[in-house]
């Protein structure tokens, strides 16, 4: 019996649904929600703090109830359809044969009461087309393998499975490295609101180590400077690597026909497939700590893929991955021998010129100002700058490139993120040129090139002679013109 579906009797949601979503909502308002208690507490007329809670679980359980009793989906006419709504009715429809990615996602709570998020998401989407939140986790698993089934009902059929290789299976030594080297300062922030939320429920009054710290900045300035950024810095470290392994725990992608499978996860289990046939461009990034240990992260950008979390539009290759193995991994991703040369080419060397101009001119601008207002010392600021603007431009020239080959278009820019771009010319969907007045008084021109992938669309190599530019986006065209009378390119 088949798991989907049909037009006379439609899937539902898992009932268990209308427990998360109250636990969602206190999630998402505990701030406000803890404010309201601790005020309520302080008032003896009526519930107080407590009567907004009840009434925030009331509203979002009646919420959830209606959207419960009203959400059917059901395939039909090779098609999936979904509608929703009591006042506002919603129908969508998405055509099988245009789904690219089903993704289940199993946060912790759903896994624990037996349920999966379903993702379906066809070409050209920046998110989740469908999502089915939430389904039996069975149900989950066998219905995104009768879609995917159905997506590629046109191919031949096989006598055997395929033949199932692992490409990538991170160890959690390398998710520490990963964190270590992926200082967020939005995790920083987090980790300082729980410090504060600590010292409340502890019993510590923050006012007064409010007061002491202060007291530690006028007598020592630069200790107390010294020990608060050591401490954001080891915070924000430990938050990052926590993230990371909570995240990426037991990351594994194999290779399965012609499609990569990957799941990970600690608490929020998170698995997908990559279609190798539907890769729009392939990143490979390298912030500056990870670019001297040798590491990179590698992302395959698809028309549609979907991910959990900041990955939305992007499936993950490899989380951390030795740069020796890199090559290996994009060539696989782009189911070509391999990435060829990796000579680029440099753009002209007046990028040097305009980066050092846009670097040093608002701090000269600052420096002037602070002069007319504060002090003549402030002139030393875009003095002592100039060679820091220089040096800096210097090193954004080096880090950018590009090379064009028959069938891939490599491109690299970063200077503290290192990140390069490797896009089949298949795939290209338009190319073209953009030149400000002052890059056309050099005679420079920034090359755009865009495909159906969400973040391959914004690929720029700035400052390139506007006579090359021109010829590269020409070529670019030429080549995605004629692959598009040939084959499907999505």
């Amino acid at each position: 019996m088949s798991p989907l579906p049909g037009p006379d009797d439609p899937g539902r949601l898992h009932p268990a649904t209308l427990l998360l979503a109250p636990i969602r909502q206190l999630g998402a308002w505990a701030v406000p929600l803890v404010i309201a208690l601790v005020a309520g507490s302080r008032s003896s007329e009526g519930l107080g703090g407590f009567g907004l809670v009840l009434l925030v679980l009331a509203v979002t359980f009646v919420g959830q109830l209606v959207r419960w009793l009203r959400l059917r989906w059901w395939v039909e006419d090779g098609a999936v359809h979904l509608r929703t709504g009591l006042l506002q009715v919603e129908n969508r429809t998405v055509p099988i044969d245009r789904i690219h990615n089903v993704d289940v996602v199993e946060p912790l709570f759903a896994r624990v009461l037996g349920m999966a998020e379903l993702r379906i998401e066809s070409a050209g989407s920046s998110g989740a087309d469908l999502s089915l939140s939430y389904v039996a986790a069975d149900a989950a698993q066998a219905i995104r393998d009768a879609l995917t089934a159905s997506a590629g009902a046109s191919d031949e059929l096989e006598e055997e499975p395929p033949e199932t290789t692992v490409l990538v299976r991170t160890p959690t030594s390398e998710l520490l490295v990963a964190g270590a080297t992926s200082n967020r300062i939005g995790a920083l922030a987090i980790a300082a609101g729980a410090a504060v939320g600590f010292l409340i429920d502890s019993g510590i009054d923050p006012e007064g180590v409010l007061d002491s710290a202060w007291d530690l900045v006028l007598l020592a300035p630069w200790v107390a400077g010294i020990s608060i950024a050591v401490a954001a810095v080891v915070i924000g470290w430990v938050v990052s690597i926590a993230q990371s392994v909570l995240r990426f725990n037991d990351f594994t992608l194999e290779l399965v026909g012609d499609e990569a499978h990957r799941s990970h996860g600690l608490l929020t289990k998170s698995s997908g497939r990559i279609p190798l046939g539907r890769v729009q461009a392939v990143a490979v990034t390298q912030p500056l700590l990870r670019r001297w240990l040798g590491r990179s992260t590698i992302v395959a950008e698809t028309a549609g893929s979907v991910a959990a979390g900041v990955d939305a539009g992007t499936g993950t290759v490899s989380p951390i991955e030795h740069d020796a193995r890199v090559p290996e991994l994009v060539s696989t991703m782009l189911r070509r021998a391999g990435t060829g040369n990796e000579r680029l080419q440099p753009v002209s060397r007046l990028a040097i010129r305009r980066g050092f101009v846009r670097a040093w001119v608002p701090l000269a601008a600052i420096g002037v100002a602070g002069a007319i207002w504060l002090s003549t010392w402030w002139l030393g600021l875009p003095l002592g700058a100039a060679p820091l603007a220089w040096w800096w431009s210097h090193r954004r020239w080096v880090a950018i490139g590009y090379r064009l080959e028959d069938d891939l278009l490599v491109c690299r820019s970063g200077v503290l993120l290192r990140r390069r771009w490797f896009i089949p010319t298949a795939k290209v969907q338009a190319a073209g040129t953009r030149a400000t007045p002052f890059q056309r008084r050099l005679g420079l021109a920034d090359l755009l090139v865009e495909s159906a992938a969400k973040g391959a669309a914004t690929v720029r190599v700035i400052d390139v002679e506007a006579d090359e530019a021109d010829s590269l986006a020409e070529r670019l065209s030429l080549v995605s013109a004629d692959t598009a009378f040939r084959t499907d390119a999505v």
